[in-house]
């Protein structure tokens, strides 16, 4: 919320639907961390429906890009 309050981004998390379905497509190699690490915040306002998925640290002043590229599948569309 801190991140969207203080630029322009357009950016919200996932809903609980959503992450139950599809939470591991959201999982993304961090440098800091071993393994995979949710990376459930997104920007929304890009062109043709692009995604920026992000990890943000504010305590060492940090935002982690773990994708960027097409709308990734969510609860709400058709099966």
């Amino acid at each position: 919320d801190e991140l969207a309050d203080n630029s322009k981004l357009d950016i919200s998390g996932e809903s609980n639907a959503t992450l139950e379905l599809y939470g591991r497509r959201r999982d993304f190699r961090h440098p800091d961390y071993p393994g995979k690490t949710r990376f459930e915040p997104h920007v929304k306002n890009f062109s043709s429906s692009r995604r920026m998925h992000v990890f943000t640290d504010f305590e060492n002043k940090n935002i982690c890009i773990g994708y960027f590229g097409r709308h990734l599948p969510t609860k709400s569309d058709p099966t």
